[in-house]
């Protein structure tokens, strides 16, 4: 029954600039189920029998950021970020400070 079918994509290819990162993409979502793309390290990590990780090969790099109602910035939450950005982190770029 396709009545519970709330988004269906047919052989979709998407390009990033000149790069091709999805070619030939079909699938459906139905009603109550959720799709969000992760990074390859969320899907190592984040192991669930529930959850089908389908890895997305040639795209850009995903970005990550905390992100929270703006009424709910508590001292818990900028004592995360804090934390977050004084951790070694690499190439990551510094962000400016969003919760003023």
């Amino acid at each position: 029954m396709t009545s519970d079918i709330a988004v269906l994509v047919e052989d979709l290819t998407k390009f990033y600039g000149q790069r091709r990162g999805i070619e030939g993409l079909t699938l459906e979502v139905r009603t109550g189920e959720v799709i969000s793309p992760v990074g390859s390290y969320s899907a190592v990590s984040r192991v669930r029998r529930d959850i089908t990780f389908l890895p997305i090969v040639d795209g850009p790099v995903l970005r990550y950021a905390p992100v929270w109602r703006r009424t709910g910035v508590t001292p818990l939450v900028r004592a995360f970020l804090q934390a977050a950005a004084d951790a070694p982190s690499g190439d990551r770029p510094r962000t400016s400070d969003h919760t003023s």
